[in-house]
């Protein structure tokens, strides 16, 4: 089918935020506790979710859970899988004019342990697929107040073109080993606001810094997993903030355990980045509310659906 770019994207709606980047099918795996690879059969019985995944899926979900009028520029496949997208996204509220349809939708299958922990599989085989016009980056992206940017590599083309606009960019370069990564280099320079990954990072710290040196970030929070996150703004203390948890069940005593670790760390982004851009509130605020963003996405097992809503957040940062 031929490709479809949609140029009249968004009339007269504007956007608290444009989500730009990845979005596709994720399959989500659980074996059984006890399961290796060095010791599995060729045969195991699992648990397996399908849901709407991939960094801009996470990140459109979420910022729409918390009330944020988001809009997506991406693509998705002519296929059931972009139907499945689209479909999904609307359902949420959000626009979706920005997605250009053309080939196969981008697809991950993900293996989580019992712990949460995952190991992500990345099928790279995308047939036939157009990418968004600098016509359709230039309509949608001068709309928002916010870019959050996941980074497919035709997505550099968003960043000069943000600037030129005054739009703040945020963006999520995820398991970057660091300065070495030549790949993420110009997404570290082109960000306000830099989310990474410590998990390949063997100096989050001196990452930082070195972010700082290449590029105009004011803020990078380095997510550490079950430890937190790292928080450093330019020209101020560095501080590690302790994960929180949430509230226990007022029946049997017990706390929402860590079942799936998928789209933690787009939640943790989206949780900061709408308090200090969209809300206008304090970092200290901010990344409390980041990670509580967080920490409810590792509940949800084999699912996008649920994220943490606006007054949910509300009363955990509240109480």
């Amino acid at each position: 089918a031929p490709s479809r770019q949609d140029c009249r994207v968004m009339g007269d709606r504007n956007a608290d935020v444009l989500v730009v980047g990845a979005v596709g099918v994720d399959t989500q795996a659980y074996p059984p506790p006890g399961w290796r690879w060095e010791t599995a059969v060729e045969g195991t019985r699992c648990e397996v979710h399908q849901t709407l995944g991939h960094g801009g899926g996470y990140a459109a979900r979420g910022y729409a859970a918390l009330g944020h009028a988001t809009s997506i520029l991406g693509r998705v496949g002519d296929d059931a899988g972009g139907a499945f997208v689209r479909e999904t996204l609307a359902g949420d509220g959000i626009g979706t004019e920005g997605l250009v349809t053309s080939g196969s939708t981008a697809h991950s299958v993900n293996i989580v342990d019992p712990s949460g922990s995952r190991r992500s599989f990345y099928d790279a085989r995308l047939d036939g697929v157009d990418t968004p016009t600098d016509e359709l980056i230039r309509d949608l992206v001068p709309r928002a107040r916010l870019l959050h940017v996941n980074i497919p590599d035709w997505t550099r083309r968003v960043l000069p073109i943000a600037h030129e606009a005054g739009v703040e960019v945020l963006v999520d370069v995820q398991d970057t080993p660091g300065p070495v990564d030549d790949y993420r280099l110009d997404y570290v320079r082109g960000a306000d606001l830099l989310f990474a990954s410590g998990s390949d990072l063997d100096d989050p710290e001196g990452s930082a810094h070195w972010a700082f040196d290449v590029g105009r970030a004011r803020l990078v929070v380095i997510g550490l997993g079950g430890r937190g996150c790292l928080v450093v703004p330019r020209d101020e203390e560095v501080w590690v903030v302790p994960p929180v948890e949430l509230p226990a069940d007022p029946v049997t005593g017990e706390t929402q355990p860590v079942v799936d670790t998928n789209g933690a760390g787009d939640s943790l982004a989206v949780g900061i980045g709408s308090a200090l851009v969209l809300d206008d509130l304090p970092l200290e605020i901010a990344v409390e509310r980041g990670l509580f963003c967080a920490r409810w996405c590792c509940t949800l097992r084999g699912t996008s659906d649920g994220l943490l809503t606006r007054d949910r957040l509300d009363r955990l940062v509240g109480r």
